[in-house]
């Protein structure tokens, strides 16, 4: 594992069973809590816990990181006039299934700052550069990398957001740049093969461990609503997204990603204002990425 220092990443700006919609900041108060932890921060007894850990049809180790996210209490008050506590649960699931196209021609890989990119298997045996559809090679993409599998793109870029660590690349004049050597390695953020194979087994500590690092840091997130079949309303925390609590403009970086992404969040019900959820669909679920099993 490798994660940048990061910064202070604070906002300016469930446990009652209302539900939410709209971008809001928020810290992390545990992550696959037990019962009895989850009873002591709902301050109502939670008698069991859905396993965290599983197996896919394939027979492939498969994990869900619960994060128990607070609503930051200076916002909640701002926003809405609400002093009590607001409690959610964002949901990530990691499987040993690397991400590979329909075709299993392409697979995802991942390189030591949580960037992800398509390479041939050819590519990716001789470790070279990703290419374009043109033919280009992207040599401003950072190597080594490795396989990506389910659900680790999204946990180490919620991660990345929730400890604040920069970006290896930044813009100049409309001209994206690599920063300066000494300034990379506060911008890793990865795991090994070995510690994704330790969580899949329902071992995080690490994770927990990481966390507590920036306890008090905050990480902006998308509430919204989904509906059953059976017209059932179930506070979901979106888990394709997030930004820096500290970047004034996180709601703007919300907006632009799903302007480009609408299927994304297609069957979900959201607002970018956060507010108490009012009947109002606009729906999204996305689409399932065909896999390859790991190969470990």
């Amino acid at each position: 594992m490798a994660f940048g220092k990061g910064t202070e990443s604070v906002s300016t700006g469930d446990s009652n069973f209302a539900l939410y919609t709209g971008i809001a900041p928020v810290s992390i108060v545990a992550v696959n809590p037990t019962p009895e932890e989850l009873s002591a921060i709902y301050g109502r007894t939670v008698e069991k816990i859905t396993d965290y850990t599983s197996k896919n049809e394939e027979g492939i180790d498969t994990l869900r990181i619960d994060f128990i996210l607070k609503v930051s209490e200076t916002f909640a008050k701002k926003e809405l006039g609400i002093e009590e506590p607001i409690f959610s649960k964002l949901s990530i699931f990691l499987s040993g299934n690397v991400m590979a196209n329909k075709e299993n021609t392409k697979f995802k890989v991942i390189n030591n700052y949580g960037k992800t990119q398509w390479v041939t298997q050819e590519i990716f045996k001789a470790g070279g550069y990703p290419v374009l559809n043109d033919g280009t090679e992207m040599t401003n993409y950072l190597l080594p990398y490795k396989p990506c599998v389910k659900g680790e793109e999204e946990l180490v870029e919620f991660l990345r957001c929730f400890i604040a660590i920069e970006s290896p690349t930044y813009q100049e004049n409309d001209v994206w740049k690599v920063r300066p050597e000494e300034e990379l390695a506060n911008c890793q953020c990865y795991f090994t093969v070995e510690e994704i194979k330790t969580f899949l087994k329902g071992n995080v500590k690490l994770i927990k461990d990481l966390v507590s690092t920036v306890s008090n840091n905050e990480v902006a997130v998308l509430f919204t609503v989904k509906i059953s079949d059976e017209n059932k309303k179930y506070q979901q925390v979106f888990n394709r997204f997030f930004a820096k609590a500290k970047d004034r403009g996180y709601k703007n970086r919300f907006v632009d990603y799903i302007n480009k992404n609408a299927q994304a969040v297609q069957g979900l019900e959201y607002t970018i204002p956060f507010m108490r959820y009012v009947e109002k669909p606009d729906e999204v679920i996305a689409p399932a990425v065909p896999t390859q099993q790991m190969p470990w």
